[in-house]
């Protein structure tokens, strides 16, 4: 499975709400947002499928099923009472990410469609705070430059 990644340094980050449609712009405050990631790794996917017609010596590879893995990694604080998201079972939410692009004229923002949590890892560092690994799975983005 082929696979595209995108490696951010800093990263602002809003969760919104969002019903499975995927259609719909995420709008209004998120419920959870603004912080910046110690990392941020966006993947892109797709499964790749050979056709095989008559006379062609070899498959002819077509991609099929898109799918995007973001994966966050912070340093969080213990007992912090606004540091902390832990996405629901079940729920699907619109993820909102922006970053300066590299030449630095400009922010890019991209917005991910039924996103749906897959794992989340916390481990220590230090005797206060923790690093915090969260990994969704999503179905479709779209990118704009502002």
């Amino acid at each position: 499975m082929p696979e595209t990644v995108l490696h951010l340094g800093s990263a602002a980050i809003t969760f919104y709400d969002a019903p499975p449609s995927g259609l719909e712009l995420p709008s209004g405050v998120g419920i959870f947002m603004g912080y910046c990631p110690n990392g941020c790794r966006l993947g892109y996917q797709w499964d790749e499928v050979r056709s095989y017609p008559t006379g062609v010596p070899y498959g002819i590879p077509h991609h099929v099923n898109e799918s995007h893995t973001i994966d966050l990694t912070r340093v969080a604080v213990v007992d912090d009472d606004n540091g902390e998201f832990l996405p629901e079972r079940d729920n699907f939410y619109a993820l909102k990410i922006q970053w300066v692009n590299s030449s630095g004229s400009g922010v890019v923002e991209r917005t991910y469609y039924n996103v749906k949590p897959k794992s989340l890892n916390m481990d220590s560092q230090g005797v206060e705070e923790f690093n915090q690994e969260q990994s969704f799975t999503a179905q479709f983005f779209t990118s704009t430059m502002l």
